[in-house]
């Protein structure tokens, strides 16, 4: 009877470490993916305002501080101009990465639980045995 219990508690140790093993490579994928789609997001958005800057696609906004006639004369030009102005690859790839970014933080806040429940139910386990 004792090799019984024994085997089963060898077969429930393995399907424990193999649980841990997951969970901590789950964890550690998808905070180094958040961290580094987060770098990315911020370089590139850095990349792209410092575009904007030099080129002083910027000065085109300076007609927002005019009298709301001027505003609505020159409105959709200033648009135009600065929409033909954008560097839009980057400009692309910033919203898709952006996109990924905000998909990735809403699917990480939707199963936060389900995440900490693995894992404290993990360290209760590893603290038991040690």
């Amino acid at each position: 009877m004792n090799k019984g219990k024994n085997l089963e508690k060898k077969i429930l140790d393995r399907v424990y470490r193999f649980e841990t093993k997951k969970t901590v490579g789950e964890i550690l994928l998808k905070g180094a993916t958040f961290l580094f789609l987060g770098f990315t997001v911020f370089i590139l958005g850095s990349i792209f305002y410092e575009i904007l800057k030099e080129q002083t696609t910027f000065d085109l906004l300076e007609i927002f501080s005019e009298d709301f006639e001027v505003i609505k004369k020159y409105f959709f030009e200033t648009v135009y101009i600065f929409y033909l102005e954008l560097p839009k690859i980057i400009l692309i790839l910033l919203l898709i990465l952006i996109s990924i970014f905000f998909y990735l933080s809403w699917q990480l806040f939707k199963n936060f639980n389900k995440i900490k429940n693995k894992v404290i139910s993990l360290i209760k386990f590893w603290r038991r045995k040690i």
